[in-house]
């Protein structure tokens, strides 16, 4: 929502994170979603995770993660 159109309806503006999803991570520990290029989760620092990309994506976007993890 635009500054102008929130000031317009009266509700407070808020922060927008976005994670691409191969670089998305779901925290086993805490259940936090994280970018995975912190290497651990940034709420309970466990390095325990899943690759949403993996496991979510479409072929094109697995196959994107695995080149990652090949030059990584």
């Amino acid at each position: 929502m635009g500054k102008l159109l929130s000031l317009i309806i009266g509700k407070e503006e808020k922060p927008v994170q976005a994670i691409p999803l191969e670089h998305a991570a779901l925290c086993i520990n805490c259940e936090t979603v994280f970018d995975m290029t912190e290497r651990a989760c940034p709420v309970c620092c466990s390095e325990v995770y899943l690759n949403v990309g993996i496991a979510f994506g479409d072929e094109e976007t697995r196959s994107r993660i695995r080149q990652l993890a090949v030059t990584a």
